[in-house]
């Protein structure tokens, strides 16, 4: 039975105690860097540059993209563009906006801890942006885009709302980034799990630049 290997069903909760968990999987699978390229299509070489996100409601999905490139020894950030889109308040309840808050934080934990491990520092920048206004995000993409067209730029389109990813992937190809990834879940148990507690074949990292050109 296929089952039998999986892990525990995972926590909503976004504690510290799961970062350090998450950092510790890291140090501990330290020996399969490079063996991630089996799962990346048109594996390439080592790039560092500058790395474009999104804030969703699980801090997983902003990580594991990150440490899936590191891992295939295609990319290593040295900053991370950061967007949060708010929710206007009167349209949701306050623990969705608490969610979002909250997911960020333990993004921010973890690239403190992901610093020690490719021992390098990793200038962490923050963009909020309404949700709901799609023109102003566009615009800050495409800012924050034009402003390190002088480095390297790799964009990850997986977390995040799908018209936040869409507008961005847009913006970066017009922009010209070197990377557009996507790390692909294959089963959507493992949503709120890290990189290494996911088997390798439920995921694989997709540099979409690549694929179409």
């Amino acid at each position: 039975m296929t089952q039998s290997f999986l892990p525990p069903p995972a926590d909503p909760t976004h504690s510290a105690s799961q970062t350090s968990q998450f950092m510790d999987s890291c140090h501990r699978n330290a020996h399969r860097k490079g063996e991630y390229a089996v799962f990346v299509l048109r594996g390439g070489t080592l790039q560092r540059g500058v790395w474009f996100t999104t804030v969703g409601t699980s801090p997983y999905a902003i990580s594991n993209g990150i440490l899936a490139a590191y891992m295939a020894d295609l990319w290593q950030p040295t900053a991370i563009v950061c967007f949060s889109l708010i929710p206007d308040k009167q349209f949701v309840d306050q623990y969705v906006i608490e969610n979002l808050e909250n997911s960020y934080k333990t993004f921010r934990s973890w690239v403190k801890n992901f610093e020690a491990v490719v021992e390098n520092d990793i200038e962490l920048i923050p963009i909020e942006c309404g949700e709901e206004n799609y023109a102003k995000y566009r615009q800050d993409v495409r800012g924050i885009l034009e402003y390190y067209k002088e480095q390297p730029r790799a964009i990850d389109i997986t977390p995040g709302r799908k018209f936040a990813s869409a507008i961005m992937m847009w913006e970066g190809i017009k922009a010209g980034v070197d990377s557009i990834f996507y790390l692909h879940l294959l089963d959507e148990r493992y949503q709120q799990q890290p990189l290494f507690h996911i088997p390798m074949v439920y995921q694989k990292l997709v540099d979409i630049k690549s694929e179409v050109g």
